[in-house]
């Protein structure tokens, strides 16, 4: 046991082993997985784009990049969790509570509107960093399944979003809110899609560049193996569901601003949706393997297939069944490719 405990520490001096290894084994199978979809991306794109012209007119990609963008931030923050090993089932309830909360903030504040919205905005993020503290603490400490952990707690946010609101959306906002994050352009791009871009950047930086990014690819990939080399597991576990929230957080605050209202059922299937997302763009399930990049390409394909299927006047009811469709899909395709 000395022995193994003192080649973990020579290795950590380096870098984790369980994530170096994990990174380098898998490169090829990322690199393929967004090839892959990539090209589907783009022959939906064409195949939609010959069925109905409305898709290529630049009023819809507008929204296309608009709608995309706010799913990137939840399947950053989902992406985060799978890569050590988890998953958050919380997102979606997480976002409600906080277009929730917030706006209830705005609203009963007779100050100066920025100011109002600044306040409402830092205790949304309150709410976050406490839920997303609480599914940190219980998965890494008490070591719960963090499947009960999430759904338990994103039932609470749910049941809370609507008690506090009394099931009623929350209107009456300033003005301010929907002009500088929900409709304005900068150089005719979305502020959402500029926001996005940037914690993308910041995202794929942590993960790649840092050494506490390659901490959650350890964690990920042999969380055993990650504590003997002296990783601290326990603490950067609760810092990645915390990562998770906040980033959904940030999601729903945008979100909240282009409704223009307090909704409390603004997540929805959110949760499915990012997890989708990620599991789409080569975040594997098993946890220790992914990239921000195929995430977002997953996020991206996601609201394209919504988009088509609006524009090809494809039914509600049937656009569920087809996200329940891609997640199975997602799921049995990550368990073909990352097939030991």
């Amino acid at each position: 046991m000395a022995n193994q405990i003192q080649k973990a520490s020579i290795s950590l001096d380096k870098e984790p082993s369980a994530g170096k290894e994990a990174q380098s084994l898998t490169k090829e199978t990322l690199f393929r997985s967004e090839t892959i979809l990539i090209i589907l991306i783009l022959f939906l794109m064409v195949i939609t784009g010959i069925i109905s012209p409305r898709f290529l007119k630049l009023a819809n990609l507008t929204v296309l990049l608009k709608q995309s963008s706010y799913l990137v931030f939840p399947t950053l923050g989902q992406s985060i969790v799978l890569l050590t090993g988890g998953f958050d089932l919380s997102i979606g309830p997480l976002v409600s509570l906080v277009s929730i909360c917030s706006t209830m903030i705005m609203t009963s504040l007779n100050i100066n509107p920025e100011v109002a919205i600044l306040v409402g905005f830092s205790v949304g993020l309150l709410v976050g960093l406490i839920i997303g503290l609480t599914n940190g603490v219980l998965v890494a400490v008490f070591r719960v399944n963090p499947l009960i952990v999430t759904l338990a707690t994103g039932s609470m946010a749910a049941g809370l979003a609507l008690i506090v609101s009394g099931g009623s959306p929350v209107f009456n906002l300033p003005d301010q809110l929907n002009l500088l994050f929900g409709s304005s352009e900068i150089a005719y791009i979305p502020v959402p899609a500029i926001v996005a871009t940037i914690m993308t950047l910041i995202v794929y930086i942590f993960l790649t560049r840092t050494r506490q990014g390659k901490y959650l690819y350890a964690i990920g990939g042999n969380e055993e193996a990650a504590r003997v080399a002296g990783i601290p597991t326990k603490f950067y576990l609760v810092i990645a569901y915390m990562m998770s929230a906040i980033l959904a957080v940030i999601g729903g605050f945008l979100l909240t601003a282009r409704v223009n209202s307090g909704e409390p059922n603004l997540g929805g299937a959110l949760s499915l949706q990012c997890l989708a997302a990620a599991v789409l763009g080569g975040v594997s399930l098993k946890g220790g393997e992914g990239t921000a990049l195929g995430a977002i390409l997953g996020a991206f394909f996601m609201i394209l297939l919504g988009n088509a299927m609006d524009l090809l006047h494809v039914g509600t009811y049937s656009q569920m069944l087809a996200l329940g469709l891609v997640l199975i899909g997602a799921t049995v395709l990550d368990r073909i490719v990352h097939k030991e």
